[in-house]
């Protein structure tokens, strides 16, 4: 059901936009279908420690076949836009154990509009409906794959001067994410993977301040609260982000990105504890190189602060370092490498837990003809913690077809 749901939602808001406002929606479709159809092996289905292992009756290895057909449609008028993007996944698992989805099918979709109300004034909305889906990763639980819902809604008001050197954008937030199951059980006072709702809004500017010089600042204000009352008492909060930074293009293709960032977390505790602040800073540094075509490295080192799921009243810094390199080695073959590491280390917390989260991973993919490409992947990962359930390691193999067709050409 939610998946005609939000298909009916799409098609409502897209055809509203156009009912409104024929004019502006004189221009060029462009409708796209897709079929991905993978073979996965997961060597540690559960992300389970070798203890884990050595005391469960369930076989760590599985191999599981998954379809995914897709809708892309893409519009560019003179005045406005939009994409629209619409996948369902279907799995099938060749053991039983407690993540196996195969009676089920989820679903992910998007759409992002805009519409130029002047020639300085464009108005955005940004809609991402998320469902679970096995591997996909959140930097700090990839080892829970329970079922969740996700929806993030952004409208968004942008100014841009005359000769582009200035422009500020105005945006709203409102997410929620929903778990299937109930909350875990921590603690007497935390709880983790609870249901919650979140509201907001930021403002985004971007100065040229030379040819080849940008200033970056960005603030932002949030409040998550969350569904179940026992979580809401110690875990209400308010978020507030403010960030600055230059971003240097550096010659053809390659962009250095300083930035700066200032987080402040605001917990409504009990009446008896009263609220309570915590402050820190963070940023990143970026390089970007696209060299040509296809081929791009991308350098990051970052530290941040992000809001725990693990843990629904704690808060945890994500420090580390990620590449990512993509190239074309011939017409037909392409690759890409990626590698990250991240540290997170917990707050607000009553024991100290730290994770070392590393990542590593390669894709190459053959076009046999304009609409067929074999691919595959390798995928490793390794958490090691203090947590005394927290390590494991897992190797993910794919190998897939790409389907794709264009409706209109």
């Amino acid at each position: 059901m939610n998946n005609i749901k939000h298909i009916l939602i799409f098609s409502c808001i897209l055809a509203g936009i156009a009912w409104a406002n024929p004019v502006a929606f004189a221009g060029m479709f462009d409708v796209s279908f897709g079929l991905d159809i993978y073979g996965t092996r997961d060597d540690n289905i559960l992300l389970m420690n070798d203890e884990q292992k050595n005391n469960s009756s369930i076989d760590p290895i599985d191999e599981i076949l998954q379809i995914r057909p897709q809708i892309k449609i893409n519009y560019m008028g003179t005045r406005s836009s939009i994409r629209l993007k619409y996948e369902l996944f279907r799995e099938w698992y060749n053991r039983y154990h407690p993540l196996d989805r195969t009676p089920t099918s989820y679903t992910d979709g998007s759409i992002v509009l805009a519409y130029e109300l002047t020639e300085r004034l464009t108005i955005g909305f940004f809609d991402n409906y998320i469902d679970s889906l096995y591997s996909a990763t959140r930097v700090e639980i990839p080892d829970v794959r329970d079922d969740y819902t996700q929806n993030i809604i952004k409208p968004s008001l942008k100014y841009t001067d005359i000769g582009d050197r200035f422009d500020v954008t105005l945006s709203g937030l409102w997410s929620y994410l929903d778990y299937e199951e109930n909350p875990m059980v921590v603690s007497a006072y935390d709880y983790g993977f609870a249901d919650w709702d979140q509201y907001g809004g930021s403002v985004d500017v971007s100065i040229d301040l030379k040819t080849r010089t940008k200033f970056l600042a960005n603030a932002g204000i949030w409040e998550r609260e969350y569904d179940l009352e026992e979580v809401a008492d110690t875990a209400d909060h308010t978020a507030i982000l403010i960030g600055a930074g230059i971003s240097q293009d550096l010659g053809e293709g390659i962009t250095l990105k300083v930035l700066g960032s200032y987080f402040r977390r605001e917990y409504n505790q009990d009446i008896e504890n009263g609220g309570e602040t915590y402050d820190a800073l963070g940023g990143l540094i970026s390089f970007t190189n696209q060299f040509s075509g296809i081929t791009r490295l991308e350098l990051e080192a970052f530290s941040n602060l992000d809001q725990s799921e693990r843990i629904s009243s704690a808060f945890y810094r994500n420090t580390g370092v990620k590449g990512v390199f993509y190239t074309r080695i011939s017409e037909r073959i392409e690759s890409s490498f990626l590698c990250s590491f991240s540290k997170l280390t917990y707050d607000n917390i009553d024991n100290d837990r730290e994770d070392d989260y590393f990542q590593a991973g390669v894709k190459v993919g053959y076009m046999v003809a304009e609409w067929l490409s074999i691919r595959g992947q390798y995928m490793y990962s390794q958490r090691d913690s203090n947590d005394d359930f927290g390590d494991y390691d897992n190797n993910l193999i794919s190998i897939y077809l790409q389907f794709r067709h264009n409706a209109l050409y």
